[in-house]
């Protein structure tokens, strides 16, 4: 694991080492070890702001809004101990600010609670949790697939070629609620604009440290599809998080991603076996 840039006597991925080391023991998962490491960071955050800041710098995404459920090896919701939750519940109490690094969610049907880890905090601890990945091929044009150029403002790949349409399980959502809520917000489009739609698989993937900042463990959920001709007319880059949209031929996206890896973003490249298998066997 490569260390991070260092400021002064802070600033150092030192600062929470047992946190990632704590998170890797328990496999990517939370426990009550990894919850207990999470604790002590934040405690020393509140103790001293030099921690709090660096923090902040080695994790952009602090303070959003989007928790995101720990999974373990095969993409299941892990449940975590009710004494575990009443523990929570109590510092989350006298530490409001808490909620910002986990949440309480009730499943539907109510099968028992569970915490939900922040966005930010899966990236710098490591926790496992769950994506979808959509390939999108032209609506007519033999072997053309669409890429997205990632929005320059983006925390990690900014600028680099992407999946069209991905995106995080938020909370509790399912799989499909998930990939069509992106489908809409990244390229203003409704279900009815992909045609043949079809899951080609799993796949985790993990992007520990350097060159990205991320500790990043994603299980992700990989669907193809390809775009009616109204869906490709109307298509575009309906997010900032998206700068612009451009057509590949495989061949050439083959060629590039071999070529230039650095320009590509790592959902991208971990999933396009699964996209490129498929390809064997007819298009999406």
């Amino acid at each position: 694991m490569t260390r991070t840039r260092s400021d002064g006597n802070h600033g150092t991925e030192g600062e929470w080492r047992s946190l990632i080391d704590a998170v890797r023991g328990a496999g990517h998962q939370l426990d009550a070890a990894a919850y207990g490491q999470v604790w002590e960071l934040f405690q020393r955050c509140t103790i001293d702001r030099a921690v709090l800041d660096a923090l902040r710098r080695s994790a952009p995404e602090y303070g959003g809004a989007e928790y995101l459920a720990s999974v373990d090896g095969e993409g299941q919701v892990i449940r975590v101990a009710s004494n575990l939750l009443a523990r929570f519940e109590e510092q989350a109490s006298r530490y409001p600010e808490f909620g910002l690094w986990f949440r309480e969610a009730v499943p539907v049907p109510q099968e028992g609670r569970t915490l939900l880890i922040a966005r930010w905090l899966c990236h710098l601890a490591g926790f496992r949790h769950q994506t979808v990945h959509l390939f999108l091929d032209h609506s007519s044009l033999p072997d053309h697939t669409l890429v997205q150029v990632r929005g320059l403002s983006r925390a990690d790949a900014p600028g680099c070629y992407d999946l069209p349409v991905a995106g995080h399980v938020e909370g509790l959502a399912s799989v499909e609620e998930t990939l069509f809520k992106e489908l809409e917000e990244e390229l203003g489009l409704a279900p009815a604009s992909v045609a043949g739609l079809r899951a080609l698989g799993q796949h985790e993937q993990r992007t520990l440290g350097a060159p990205c900042r991320f500790n990043n463990v994603e299980y992700a959920h990989v669907f193809c599809g390809r775009l009616t001709q109204e869906g490709w007319l109307r298509a575009s880059a309906a997010s900032p998080e998206v700068a612009a949209l451009a057509l590949f031929h495989l061949d050439d996206l083959e060629d590039a991603l071999a070529r230039t890896p650095e320009r590509f973003a790592c959902g991208l490249s971990g999933s396009y076996p699964l996209y490129a298998e498929a390809a064997t066997v007819g298009r999406c």
